[in-house]
């Protein structure tokens, strides 16, 4: 039983990379489809800069999707911002010992930009 849904949530965008075949290697050959999430609840987290003979910065976020999402660690994901932050680790999804609730999935995503010296 999942929770409500977030009547105010927002849109993200799930860049999903499926295997669709092999090549004549035996190598697997992907492609990409995207998948419109409604209802997510959006946390920006903080940044840090690098520039030890480099200028990088990179960004946190945490987007909570409702259940049924189907998130993976191979995917990205295209926040209100307008940037694509690639998943960190393996989306946790957690469930009531009590009432059976399932939260809602819990995605952790990165945004490295800047350039290399």
């Amino acid at each position: 039983m999942p929770l409500t849904t977030l009547p105010l949530g927002q849109t993200v965008t799930l860049h999903q990379r499926t295997v669709t075949g092999q090549d004549g290697r035996g190598n697997d050959v992907y492609s990409d489809s995207t998948t419109q999430v409604t209802g997510c609840a959006v946390t920006y987290g903080a940044s840090t800069e690098n520039v030890a003979g480099t200028d990088t910065v990179a960004s946190d976020a945490v987007v909570y999707m409702p259940d049924g999402s189907n998130p993976t660690a191979y995917d990205r994901m295209t926040l209100p911002d307008g940037n694509t932050y690639e998943i960190q680790g393996k989306p946790t999804q957690q469930m009531s010992p009590f009432t059976g609730t399932t939260s809602y999935i819990e995605v952790r995503g990165r945004l490295v930009t800047g350039s290399t010296a």
